[in-house]
């Protein structure tokens, strides 16, 4: 995929009408490098919301004394505030699993640093919702990459959609 994606970026560079940025989905986290190539802006969507992104980026899931704790002890997110405690059991294992000669946690990480250094995150949440959690987000990407909290976009979709149908019937 990645040749036929360079091409399509080379050729609409070649006839003047260069794109302003690329959106790409966070599993495809090689379009970063395409993206360099060319001097365009990547942007990562994610699916999640702005405060799992934070959960998962958390440094607090990477230190040491986590793989220590039981299934029901709580995990220290100093760095951020929340109502209420979140324990061990309550993470994923893939996400508290950090041996790097696992073929899927190489991959995430992999993934990870695309996705970190990528020119802005668009997020599927409204920051009226977690607004308080943006700015921790923005944090953990690089050269002051910006959040885009766009909502539930494919129910947009879905809503685009219906409307096209009824205005082009009638």
């Amino acid at each position: 995929m990645k040749q036929p994606f360079e091409d399509v970026l080379r050729n609409m560079i070649d006839d003047g009408c260069p794109p302003i940025c690329v959106i790409s989905d966070f599993f495809l986290g090689w379009t970063l490098e395409s993206c360099h190539l060319f001097d365009i802006p990547r942007i990562v969507s994610h699916g999640m919301g702005v405060f799992a992104m934070v959960i998962c980026k958390s440094p607090s899931l990477h230190v040491p004394s986590v793989k220590d704790l039981s299934l029901l002890d709580p995990i220290d997110f100093s760095e951020l505030k929340f109502p209420f405690t979140l324990n061990k059991g309550d993470i994923p294992e893939g996400l508290l699993n950090g041996d790097p000669n696992d073929p899927y946690v190489r991959l995430i990480m992999e993934l990870a640093e695309a996705d970190v250094n990528s020119w802005g995150v668009i997020v599927n949440s409204f920051e009226e919702i977690e607004g308080e959690y943006v700015g921790a987000l923005e944090s953990d990407y690089f050269n002051e990459a910006k959040s885009y909290c766009v909502g539930h976009f494919s129910s947009m979709i879905n809503l685009i959609k219906n409307w096209m149908l009824h205005t082009s019937s009638g």
